[in-house]
């Protein structure tokens, strides 16, 4: 993932990029500057063209200060460091660049520098997938782009349309909220219960109408009886499942995850003596879309050292 890459590289992997002739890929896209300064009009334009181009596509990451050369088959490869000097000078650049260069602005994107020696180095830019595109490139360019292989291409007319038809979308995955469920003792052990509420989180931009979640339990643990309130009630009717050990969950168009906010769906029951030995890890497998969203399979799990401090802070934690 273009965030994951984004936070771990590192100088020496840079340098390795070059080494070996990395070639430009999909979320991948090597740029030169003409100056820290960053006041060309050519330097301007190819970052308006990759925060449009990575936005309306899967997200991708910017390097500057690698130039890459076509190689004999034609593809885009790292052939050259030129480090950039003052690197926090460009940092600074475009930080304040950012919002002017792309329409509408692209929430999320991120710049950081790495140095190579002295004030001199390279500076990345994460720019993640939009769901509130299409976002028209400026610095004089007013054209939308998307990403494709190696390069960035003018959007037609129907890509530009089937963006627009699909603005604020919906983005929805499982949750758990860890809350304490009180504590019992029998024979000299007191056992502490942590009700883990299963729930379909909506951090999109558009509201999801009949949400559905299937979910895979993994052992020692399993959804409880007795419901997200202990009275056997449950966020949404339980529908047929199609696989062995998933328990599934539907809801009509009545039902409604408005941006922003979590609807409980069911409960797993966490059991802890005292003194006794650490909770498993909960893992849950999903699978969760709703009315015209896409199917998306993950995965969520809250470790057992966040089940204890969950329950010695007796403050609700949440995983994801």
């Amino acid at each position: 993932m273009p965030a994951d890459l984004f936070r771990a590289l590192e100088f020496p992997d840079l340098q390795r990029y070059v080494d070996e002739g990395r070639e430009e890929g999909l979320h991948l896209e090597f740029k030169t500057v003409k100056g820290a300064s960053f006041n060309s009009q050519d330097d301007k334009r190819n970052f308006a063209r990759a925060l449009s181009g990575f936005a309306n596509s899967a997200g991708g990451i910017i390097v500057w200060g690698i130039d890459a050369r076509r190689d004999t088959e034609g593809v885009d490869r790292a052939s050259a460091m030129i480090p950039i000097d003052p690197a926090a000078q460009l940092l600074a650049r475009l930080n304040e660049l950012t919002g002017e260069f792309v329409e509408p602005r692209v929430d999320g994107v991120l710049h950081r520098a790495i140095l190579s020696e002295g004030t001199a180095g390279v500076v990345l830019s994460l720019v993640p997938e939009s769901l509130t595109g299409p976002h028209m490139a400026k610095a004089g360019e007013d054209r939308y782009y998307k990403r494709s292989g190696d390069s960035f291409y003018r959007m037609e007319h129907f890509d530009i349309g089937d963006m627009f038809g699909r603005r604020q979308q919906p983005d929805l995955a499982a949750t758990i909220i860890l809350r304490s469920d009180g504590s019992m003792s029998s024979g000299g052990v007191k056992r502490h219960r942590i009700r883990a509420i299963l729930g379909i989180s909506n951090s999109g931009r558009g509201s999801a109408v009949a949400p559905y979640i299937s979910l895979r339990v993994h052992d020692p643990y399993r959804i409880d009886a007795y419901g997200i309130d202990g009275n056997r009630n449950e966020g949404l009717p339980r529908v047929a499942a199609t696989e062995v050990g998933v328990t599934a969950y539907g809801g009509s168009t009545g039902v409604v995850i408005h941006p922003g906010t979590i609807h409980p769906v069911c409960a797993v029951r966490i059991e802890m003596l005292s003194p006794g030995s650490d909770p498993a890890d909960l893992v849950v497998e999903y699978r969760v879309t709703a009315q015209d969203v896409r199917m998306k399979d993950g995965e969520v799990r809250i470790s057992g050292a966040t089940i204890i401090s969950s329950h010695e802070s007796g403050i609700p934690s949440t995983g994801a």
